[in-house]
């Protein structure tokens, strides 16, 4: 990071930029301040402000298109500009250049209030620091900040220093992490993305730099903020998800358990380990072949099978598919420089260069990661995605490996750009260094989305950046539709034990539709009755009907959580509740009384937790009939929207698993106000399955 010192930085010594003439419109609603660091470009959007300092950077398609700016007012005000576009309102301090954004009176964010008692702003709150650029926001006493990415620390980043950086972490327990994107943001009220490649340093009231502030240090000569003004994560994450793209759902077998081990040595070996699975009833969907599974670890990679160990790959893949096994093969964008692919790739332009010499560059591999377990790699040179034919020839080739028969493309590495390597765009050392993993994951997700059976593929392999279809040691996936996939369901649930099936078999309940499906086999359950309320638990099996009714709910109340799968015919019982999928069965919560039965309670007794009720005090229960509550569960709670606010019947000797500890003579305790805004989809009384 240069002369920057990170443990005392001396913020007094690092001039501030400042505004040095008066702001111009252009036609398109952006605004331009010229400032000593050169023009600030201000563009007001329905989703926040955009501020842009420098020269334009590269454009690698993070953003998927570029954002509308409203159109916008501008006053004069002393000391500085106020744009106005409706509700939003940005004003700008000019000596320092500082901003506060405003909407509809609601301060979303601003420079921050860290004084100094020489000066207003103690951290500057925009300086220019030879080409890197340095940020500073506000930040509350208690103000919680989440994301940046995969770290292994607190989810509130809130003290941390956190740097934008792509690395092969080799363990979970430092600050340096595969998945790092420079988004963050808070329930208070604001996101915060910084839409660069480069290197991006987070100290996120970092005490050594400052409590009350967000100070960003950029290593690049552009600077790209989008500050989002969300008024809660979910708006926040939208209005992020709407500039850099959204996941694509992926195929629901591809959820189930991978199994995968470095390495397999033989085929035998591979087939040995699928045979067992089976044989001893294990869940499992999807088998693996690591990269020293099925390639020759001198020569690789190049989309070639070992002939020394798959001298038939398409018999082996045959086999496993027998077994009804999905297959998952490993990749990286390295070739060996002892495979003829690299002088092949070479002469063409198609490797990363070295910038020194302008040949390919040798990638060497350190060797303490690997100890004495696996066998070094040799020498490698980086296929470079920046050329158009390079990454053509590269997503072509996985077309191969789908028509043999592979269902998932694990796409590995991908963080070893080096100081002095260089695309054939230009870019070189860090320009690059992050953004090579996106671009690789890109190539691997657009072969699956052309070449895979069906379509439809999800990419989720090596770290990349603000894009969410980069996460590292993932899959690119291919779906078998129609009568196939229907086949291969009816198949997974009759070669599956009794145990597995009772162990792992879970339900999915869609809020939108009610649907249910049985996770095992993927095929569609039908509720043996129409649903009563938002959630049913249901009681224990029973010899008869009478001792059923004595020991647990009603009969109509408690059917709707058993469902009998269309594909496979098993008839279940489990506790559901929208969202959310469970596979233990469903068992009696903890209680200090016996079960409701004609000795402890009447059978017309029920228990509500709704604090809409006039007759319940605030924190207690109130009784009324189960007739009532019958009627109620027919009408209103046939619908999610009216489950959160209409009353649920409960035993009387069922907990409030939500709330303090049971309190059997006055009734379960109510919901706090406190868990209903933080479960505000929950129905009033409906405690959360165990």
């Amino acid at each position: 990071m240069g002369a920057f010192d990170v443990e005392a930085p001396n913020w007094g010594r690092i001039p501030p930029v400042k505004v040095t003439g008066a702001a111009a419109a252009h036609p398109d609603g952006g605004v331009t301040l010229p400032t000593d660091a050169g023009p600030l470009r201000v563009a007001l959007l329905d989703s926040g402000v955009r501020l842009r300092l420098g020269p334009d950077a590269r454009d690698y398609g993070i953003v998927l298109r570029e954002p509308a700016a409203l159109a916008v007012r501008i006053e004069v005000v002393e000391g500085g500009t106020r744009l106005v576009a409706g509700e939003r309102v940005l004003e700008i301090g000019h000596a320092p250049l500082s901003f506060a954004l405003t909407v509809a009176g609601r301060a979303v964010q601003s420079s921050p209030g860290d004084g100094h008692f020489v000066r207003r702003f103690r951290v500057p709150p925009f300086a220019r620091m030879g080409d890197a650029w340095l940020v500073s926001l506000e930040l509350g006493h208690e103000t919680p900040v989440y994301g940046l990415g995969e770290k292994w620390g607190r989810l509130d980043r809130r003290g941390q220093l956190v740097r934008s950086y792509n690395h092969d972490a080799l363990g979970v327990n430092a600050e340096v992490s595969y998945k790092n994107a420079p988004f963050a943001w808070s329930p208070e009220g604001w996101g915060l993305f910084v839409h660069t490649v480069a290197p991006v340093v987070h100290g996120v009231g970092y005490a050594p730099w400052s409590q009350r502030a967000y100070v960003l240090k950029v290593d690049s000569p552009s600077l790209d903020l989008f500050v989002l003004d969300g008024a809660s994560g979910a708006q926040i994450l939208g209005q992020y998800t709407a500039l850099t793209g959204r996941a694509p759902v992926p195929p629901l077998w591809s959820l189930g358990l991978i199994l995968s081990k470095a390495y397999y040595r033989t085929a035998e070996e591979i087939l040995a380990v699928a045979r067992e699975v089976r044989e001893r009833g294990m869940p499992c969907d999807t088998i693996t072949f690591d990269g020293r599974a099925w390639q020759d670890t001198d020569t690789r990679f190049a989309f070639e099978w070992d002939p020394a160990r798959y001298p038939d790959p398409r018999s082996v893949i045959e086999q496993l598919k027998e077994l009804d096994f999905r297959i998952c093969v490993w990749e990286y964008p390295l070739i060996s420089v002892r495979n003829p692919l690299f002088e092949e790739l070479a002469a063409k332009g198609w490797l990363l260069k070295d910038a020194r010499t302008g040949e390919a560059y040798r990638y060497q591999w350190d060797l303490e990661p690997f100890g004495a377990v696996l066998t070094p790699l040799p020498e490698s040179g980086l296929l470079d995605f920046t050329q158009p034919d390079a990454y053509a020839y590269w997503r072509d080739r996985h077309r191969e490996l789908f028509e043999l028969g592979v269902d998932m493309i694990k796409p590995d590495f991908g963080e070893q750009v080096e100081p002095y390597m260089v695309a054939s765009d230009g870019a070189q050392g860090d320009d690059l260094h992050n953004v090579y993993a996106l671009l690789y994951n890109r190539c691997v997700y657009e072969a699956a989305s052309r070449y895979s059976e069906g379509g439809r593929s999800c990419s989720v392999g090596p770290p990349g950046r603000a894009r969410s279809v980069t996460p590292r040691s993932g899959a690119v996936t291919r779906r078998p539709t129609g009568a196939a996939s229907r086949r291969a369901s009816a198949a997974a649930c009759r070669g599956a034990s009794p145990a597995r099936r009772s162990m792992r078999r879970t339900w999915v309940a869609s809020t939108a539709t009610g649907a249910i499906r049985c996770c095992t086999c993927a095929g569609r359950r039908r509720p043996c009755s129409p649903p009563t309320c938002a959630f049913t638990a249901l009681a224990p099996a029973s010899p008869g009907p009478t001792a059923r009714r004595r020991n647990g709910p009603p009969r109509r109340r408690s059917s709707c959580a058993t469902a009998c799968c269309r594909t496979c015919g098993e008839r279940s019982r489990r506790r559901v509740r929208p969202d959310f999928r469970y596979s233990a069965p469903w068992r009696w919560p903890a209680r200090t009384s016996p079960r409701p039965g004609p000795s402890t309670t009447s059978s017309s007794a029920a228990r509500t937790c709704s604090s809409r009720l006039a007759s319940t005090r605030p924190g207690a229960c109130a009784s009324i009939s189960r007739t009532a509550i019958g009627a109620a569960s027919r009408t209103a709670m046939h619908s999610r929207a009216d489950a959160r606010t209409s009353s649920c019947w409960r035993s009387t000797n069922w907990p409030c698993l939500r709330g303090a500890a049971p309190r059997f003579r006055s009734g379960p305790p109510c919901p706090t106000p406190a868990s209903s805004a933080r479960y505000p989809w929950w129905p009033r009384c409906g405690a959360p399955p165990e």
